[in-house]
């Protein structure tokens, strides 16, 4: 999303730290070390916005970033949308 043509030091310990601050206290406390996998929308948003903003931030975006770089990201990622299958 930020048009970044590699992947820098500076990119991979943003995403590292987004994980890591997504996890709750209570999973601290048990030493897990990744968020619970119910969370991983939620998680991924941030892990995208703080690659982005590091990216800006190193000059290596492909584009301008924007405002709210995590309400980007979410309003850019897939959401499915599935009809209800009634048999016939």
């Amino acid at each position: 999303l930020a048009g970044a043509r590699r992947i820098s030091d500076g990119m991979l310990l943003a995403a590292a730290r987004a994980v890591s601050e997504s996890l709750t206290a209570d999973e601290r406390a048990q030493g897990l070390v990744l968020p619970d996998a119910s969370q991983l929308r939620a998680v991924g948003a941030r892990v995208a916005a703080a690659v982005m903003v590091a990216a800006a931030g190193e000059g290596l975006a492909g584009r301008e970033l924007p405002a709210d770089p995590q309400q980007f990201v979410c309003d850019w990622r897939y959401a499915p949308h599935y009809r209800r299958y009634v048999p016939a």
